[in-house]
């Protein structure tokens, strides 16, 4: 991790005393903190502007096909209600979009991270990571990224032993002791689907903690039953996942035809 962090823009400042910053404002995401005393100094000055604008979500479509926005759209209609979305296509647009301030979270939502060719991209979102921002993958990139190139990103840049797991519709419960439901604010994670179906892209290699939602023997036999859902062998594979990473977090939506119960989740993931 500390080599994929070389060369990557200098760390947020405090707004009290100029010191690299490891927290920020819980409500605006755009204010930068050393310590929490130093947060609560700040408040006369800060509550004026909190909350007067959208945070902003980046989007990183590095290979996007014409039809993400169509194919995701229950996705991102109500990531529109909660934040600006600004979508980087390009390396240089990505590497500058992740460095301002105002960002909430970043999605990246194809497979065109994992060339080798983005690399600077990736150690870019990992600095954000480790310093308190969260990334989560998703979307296109669920539904096109090849086993190799995913796993080859997740171990040799991330430091992760994630691994691509397989493809097909399952049913699933939601992990209520996994860091999303535990880490993230009560407001964030109530709507939460107890349950649901999806077709998505598994990945294995997590923590249990980071299952957000998991495989249970209960709704495995329920989903045998059921016309079109397939039985669910392997219980180390979860299509959602989300963990600490640093200060920060890292995510995983492998829904891949946007289940609205997938969009609650996502929304959970991004802070919202």
């Amino acid at each position: 991790m500390a080599e994929a962090a070389r060369g990557i823009a200098a760390q947020p400042k405090c707004l009290v005393c100029s010191q690299p910053a490891d927290k920020r404002c819980g409500t605006c995401k755009s204010a930068f903190y050393c310590s929490g005393a130093h947060q609560k100094q700040h408040w006369g000055s800060h509550k004026a502007t909190c909350k007067t604008t959208k945070p902003t979500i980046v989007l990183v479509s590095l290979s996007k096909l014409g039809y993400l926005d169509t194919m995701y759209a229950r996705f991102f209609e109500p990531l529109r209600t909660k934040a600006t979305l600004s979508e980087a296509l390009s390396p240089d647009t990505a590497i500058s979009a992740i460095s301002l301030p105002s960002v909430a979270a970043v999605i990246v939502t194809d497979a065109g991270i994992a060339e080798r060719k983005n690399r600077r991209v990736v150690d870019q979102l990992v600095q954000y990571a480790l310093t308190g921002g969260t990334v989560i993958f998703g979307m296109h990139f669920a539904n096109f990224i090849r086993a190799e190139d995913g796993e080859r990103m997740w171990r040799d840049v991330w430091g992760l032993p994630w691994s691509t797991g397989s493809m097909r519709r399952t049913a699933f419960a939601l992990n209520r002791q996994s860091t999303l439901v535990l880490e993230r604010p009560k407001k964030c994670v109530e709507g939460l689907s107890a349950s649901y179906q999806m077709k998505a892209l598994h990945i294995g290699g997590i923590r249990q903690e980071e299952g957000v939602y998991v495989a249970s023997i209960a709704e495995y036999e329920e989903g045998e039953e059921e016309e079109g859902v397939a039985p669910m062998m392997n219980f180390d594979e979860v299509p959602v996942a989300f963990g600490r990473y640093g200060e920060g977090f890292v995510g995983y939506m492998g829904d891949t035809v946007a289940e609205p119960q997938s969009a609650i989740a996502l929304l959970a993931m991004c802070g919202f």
